[in-house]
């Protein structure tokens, strides 16, 4: 049985896939109808582009150089997860939740994380331009070497994020959730603005 039938398989019984290893699977998966739980599970090399796994849960999984791309993971669920050297361009993460996730060497542009609760979570050298993180919960996020170009952050409180050596230019955010925000002094000036504050 290949990679793709035991996912079909899983589907069809709604059985959770534990400590199941997926390479190299190129299909698109629908699990619209299901709930599945994926629990130690790698997936590697996959391109599941435009995949649904809405409402799904993932724990202690890994997905390493993958391309999700415009995939719907609404009301998805990741704990102790990681995301590397992935590709998820357009992917929709709405209302899920994220605990101890990492996300290292990404590239999420136009990712929409709106409306989600992320805590413990590390984006790492990611590139998130133009992304969508509004009315986010979070708690414990850093953003490291990040790009947020033109990202909209508007309605997230955003207490005790560093963004001081990432890219943020352009970026949209609620000038009354900034306090305890961390900037660089080049970042502090364009910030000043938004707070209607004329710096000389």
């Amino acid at each position: 049985m290949n990679n793709f039938d035991f996912i079909s398989q899983c589907l069809s019984s709604n059985d959770d896939v534990v400590g199941k290893d997926f390479a190299n699977v190129s299909d698109l998966i629908d699990c619209s109808n299901n709930i599945i739980e994926f629990k130690s599970c790698l997936f590697k090399g996959c391109n599941l582009s435009e995949s649904n796994f809405s409402g799904c849960s993932f724990s202690k999984s890994k997905f390493e150089n993958c391309v999700l791309s415009n995939c719907n993971f609404e009301n998805a669920s990741f704990v102790d997860c990681t995301f590397i050297d992935c590709q998820f361009i357009g992917i929709n993460f709405i209302a899920c939740s994220f605990l101890g996730v990492t996300f290292r060497d990404c590239i999420g542009s136009y990712a929409n994380f709106n409306l989600s609760l992320i805590r413990n979570t590390d984006f790492i050298n990611c590139k998130l331009d133009d992304s969508n993180f509004t009315s986010v919960k979070f708690n414990k996020l850093s953003f490291s070497e990040c790009n947020l170009t033109e990202s909209n952050l508007f309605g997230s409180n955003l207490r005790g994020i560093d963004f001081s050596d990432s890219c943020i230019d352009g970026f949209v955010v609620d000038k009354n959730l900034l306090s305890g925000a961390v900037f660089n002094m080049e970042q502090a000036v364009d910030i000043s603005k938004l707070l209607g504050i004329v710096v000389k």
